[in-house]
């Protein structure tokens, strides 16, 4: 029983850390896209900062409007990252019912 609560706690961990990873890796596509296409955004070149906040706003489907995509690829990119976060919000719910199920 034991081995697999921490099975669970260490699928936990690595899918925080992942989820992480992604949001970073979504903020470096969207300084790139901006850095090619100044028009990308509304507000311009964003830098890693910015594109940090703005993927975070964006995978927690929170959306403050402040950044907004303008080009089409822009909104695909974040049309997909949506996606991505639909699916880690799936899976870390699922993961959080099991340790209910199992006490």
């Amino acid at each position: 029983m034991e081995d697999g609560v921490f099975g669970r706690v260490h699928t936990l961990m690595a899918s925080f850390l992942s989820f992480a990873f992604t949001i970073y890796g979504f903020a470096i596509a969207y300084v790139f896209v901006s850095n090619i296409d100044e028009k990308a955004f509304n507000v311009g070149k964003l830098d890693i900062v910015s594109g940090i906040y703005f993927s975070m706003v964006t995978i927690a489907t929170v959306g403050y409007g402040d950044i907004a995509p303008v080009t089409h690829l822009a909104r695909l990119l974040v049309v997909f990252e949506i996606f991505v976060g639909i699916i880690y919000a799936t899976f870390f719910f699922s993961i959080i019912a099991s340790f209910v199920r199992e006490r």
